[in-house]
């Protein structure tokens, strides 16, 4: 018991220790959180499944006032544009980066610059754990204070968390639940479908074994209870969130 306290203690410490100097490193570079980049805006959402592909619309996606894209989303605009449309305003990163696992999202700042990202939003907050932390200083590491960024804030990301709980919340999952409380005037949907259809194989090379590990096995992600909460979103307000073709038929019939 008394080891047991001690070693909680310890823990503590350092992650108090840890957070401290995040925070101090990351004072030239990290740019508070704002709705206003959301409220009242058309905003398109961009993902990794295969449904992006299904209509040349990239133009339309162009067109609304904000373009987020998830993860690897920047590295299908090359040879897909017509398809996904090829600007980024914003784009949520999980900044988890491990070489190997094919669930990993590379931090990729060259290939960010090329294509003009306008900011890079860390899709956890460094505060709320350990995870967090960790993922947020290897960030910094690469970094190195080249390029300002942003995280959603500590709410939202207890929020998001609490949503899926004990599942942890996608990036995907995180963009639009965070998104959705900015009171966007219109959230635009496409290649995301809960993977209820294959990945776009130019943003990740994932099968159904890769699938199994990760909501199965490891029990990461739990991707019925992020549909489920997208879909009753969706109903509840279908004025503002408005699904891609298939999506919506991903809705209407599951």
């Amino acid at each position: 018991m008394l080891v047991s306290k001690l070693r909680n203690v310890k823990n503590a410490m350092q992650f108090y220790a840890l957070r401290q100097l995040a925070k101090y490193n990351s004072r030239n570079v990290l740019i508070d959180f704002d709705e206003n980049w959301f409220k009242g805006k058309r905003v398109a959402i961009v993902g990794g499944a295969d449904s992006v592909l299904k209509e040349p619309l990239g133009a339309y996606i162009d067109g609304f006032d904000v373009v987020v894209r998830i993860n690897k989303g920047v590295d299908i605009i090359q040879t897909q544009k017509e398809f996904s449309g090829e600007r980024t305003d914003i784009l949520f990163h999980s900044f988890f980066n491990r070489p190997g696992d094919k669930g990993s999202s590379p931090i990729t700042l060259d290939l960010w610059k090329q294509h003009n990202v306008g900011l890079i939003l860390f899709a956890r907050n460094f505060n709320t754990g350990s995870y967090e932390l960790n993922s947020f200083r290897h960030f910094l590491k690469i970094n190195t204070g080249k390029i300002k960024f942003s995280q959603i804030t500590e709410q939202q990301c207890k929020m998001n968390k609490k949503t899926l709980a004990p599942a942890s919340p996608t990036t995907g999952f995180t963009a639009i639940n965070t998104i959705f409380n900015c009171a966007p005037k219109e959230m635009y949907l496409t290649g995301i479908t809960f993977f209820k259809t294959p990945h776009n194989n130019a943003y990740r090379d994932f099968n159904e074994d890769d699938l199994t590990r990760v909501f199965n096995v490891e029990k990461d992600h739990s991707a019925e209870l992020e549909y489920q909460f997208v879909k009753k979103l969706y109903q509840q307000h279908s004025s503002v969130i408005h699904p891609d073709k298939t999506l919506k038929t991903i809705f209407e019939t599951n």
